[in-house]
């Protein structure tokens, strides 16, 4: 029934969003399964609209993950199943049309042969009504279009910074490191001269002792107040994510071999110096 489209549906746009996720996150094998779950889903009712999106969404996964000829064959049938879902709409609309049209003439006929004159300033009020309706559904629908295109663009900034961000630290992760780095080039004068970006790993000491003897909660705490600190020492420019565990990787830009040793020193020093106050008044040993 209704209902049962409805919810197929919603299930259809769920796994749609969740494989532009893993596509986002680099697991394309992950998003063309749920690409696949959502097209089977979407041709077992006449889902015309979710069907040719699903088409689409498993195209590009494909696309990405290097297998060519699925991705065009999964482009053409989106192609060919769009064109029709447009062309059958069109159709749709024509016969509403029409059927409006024929039934006003009938209405027409009977009215003239009642009053001829009260036809005239009826059928007056009846067109201006038509055309302000119209131009209430033609405002509601641009709006409705803009609100979709918002939520969209909102959505996929959320994407973005959820697949680039630390959720514990608030710092970068490292899938946007890795990405930042591949995509940066060499400076061949800065390298000429001795000065380079410097990558900088730093592992929290015994960190393990810390959750073992403190609880997990104080280790949480343990890493943000490392990432502060960290964040605090960098200059514009530089960049520090959290590489994973108790890891995180400072990309120093413009440095020569003795500034990225004193910068070592620095963040070293900044860590070691001073303990973690705890809200009872503990003090937690960091380096």
């Amino acid at each position: 029934g209704i209902a049962g489209s409805v919810d197929r549906d919603a299930a259809v746009r769920l796994r749609l969003a969740l494989a532009e996720v893993e596509g986002a996150l680099g697991d394309t094998d992950a998003g063309v399964a749920l690409a696949r779950e959502a097209l089977a889903l979407a041709s077992e009712g006449s889902l015309g609209h979710s069907l040719v999106q699903a088409h689409r969404a498993l195209a590009g996964l494909l696309e990405r993950t290097g297998d060519t000829a699925a991705a065009l064959t999964e482009f053409k049938r989106y192609a060919e199943l769009n064109a029709q879902f447009l062309g059958q709409q069109n159709i749709d609309r024509i016969a509403r049309i029409e059927a409006m049209r024929r039934s006003e003439l009938d209405r027409r006929r009977i009215e003239a042969l009642e009053q001829a004159n009260r036809l005239q300033a009826l059928e007056l009020d009846r067109a201006q009504s038509r055309r302000s309706i119209l131009m209430g559904v033609g405002a509601a629908i641009l709006a409705g279009g803009l609100l979709v295109i918002w939520l969209q663009q909102r959505m996929n900034r959320r994407l973005q910074v959820i697949s680039s961000t630390d959720s514990l630290t608030g710092l970068h992760n490292r899938y946007y490191l890795r990405r930042r780095m591949d995509h940066e080039a060499p400076d061949d004068g800065a390298i000429a001269d001795g000065r380079r970006s410097v990558a900088l790993l730093l592992d929290i000491d015994h960190f393990k002792r810390v959750n073992d003897r403190y609880g997990h909660d104080v280790g949480d705490q343990a890493l943000r107040e490392v990432a502060e600190r960290l964040e605090r020492l960098c200059r514009a420019g530089d960049e520090v994510a959290r590489w994973g565990g108790e890891e995180f990787l400072l990309i120093a830009a413009d440095l020569d071999f003795d500034g990225a040793c004193t910068l070592a020193a620095r963040l070293v020093a900044a860590i070691g110096d001073q303990p973690l106050r705890l809200d009872d008044g503990r003090l937690v040993p960091l380096s």
